[in-house]
């Protein structure tokens, strides 16, 4: 594992919210695969992780903030526009867990590079030009349904000319990663989100390469 690739922090979606975003996302011809997650480091307020740094305490960082941080729950609410941009985005009902979220981030270690951009936690759903109808039709959009976000997962960008589009996972049943958020393990106090095995986000080239989590480093079964 290593950060020369653009990485960031995020909070993946799951289905059945994450269904109707993505076929909503397929509507409007956005590019696709895309999976669909709220940034929580690396987008805005601080950009992606600094390259030269110890992926070891990185996870370890993240380890520590995912065990305290208990598993929370939201709603989508309004589709807003980054001003000046072709950017749509659905807006959260409730940002406090994710700007207290950031923020333990932006202190804990981790060196990210630096963004112009105030944080600002959001699911995307466009990126292209829109008709002005279009546009209309998108800001009247909204995608019901409670949002639980129980997952905490490094993720990073890689080119890879001349090769398909491809997206996976790498996380197995039994593995940290794929243990119910909360529970209690013997002798331990229950455990806070999930560090996600892996997970892919943002591909905008021709293949995602996944990160691979302290998990399976423990397991014997990745580097």
């Amino acid at each position: 594992m290593d950060f020369t690739h653009p990485t960031y922090v995020i909070l993946p979606i799951k289905p059945p919210v994450a269904d109707q975003v993505l076929r909503i996302r397929e509507r409007y011809g956005h590019p696709s695969p895309n999976p669909v997650e709220v940034t929580v480091a690396g987008s805005s307020g601080v950009d992606v992780l600094e390259p030269d740094q110890d992926p070891a305490a990185v996870v370890q960082a993240l380890e520590r903030i995912a065990a305290s941080t208990p598993p929370f729950q939201t709603e989508f609410g309004e589709v807003r526009r980054f001003p000046g941009t072709h950017i749509y985005w659905l807006s959260l009902k409730d940002e406090a867990p994710f700007r207290a979220l950031h923020e333990r981030l932006k202190n804990s270690g981790i060196r990210f590079r630096p963004s112009p951009f105030p944080y600002q936690p959001h699911c995307t759903l466009q990126v292209r030009e829109r008709s002005e109808e279009e546009a209309a039709e998108l800001l009247r959009l909204r995608v019901p349904g409670t949002v639980v976000f129980d997952e905490i997962a490094l993720a990073a960008e890689v080119v890879r000319e001349n090769r398909p589009v491809e997206t996976a996972s790498c996380g197995r049943p039994g593995s940290p990663a794929h243990e119910p958020a909360g529970t209690r393990k013997p002798g331990g106090p229950a455990t806070g989100i999930r560090l996600a095995a892996s997970v892919c986000v943002r591909m905008i080239a021709r293949r995602c390469q996944l990160l691979l989590a302290a998990s399976r480093r423990r397991a014997g079964t990745g580097p």
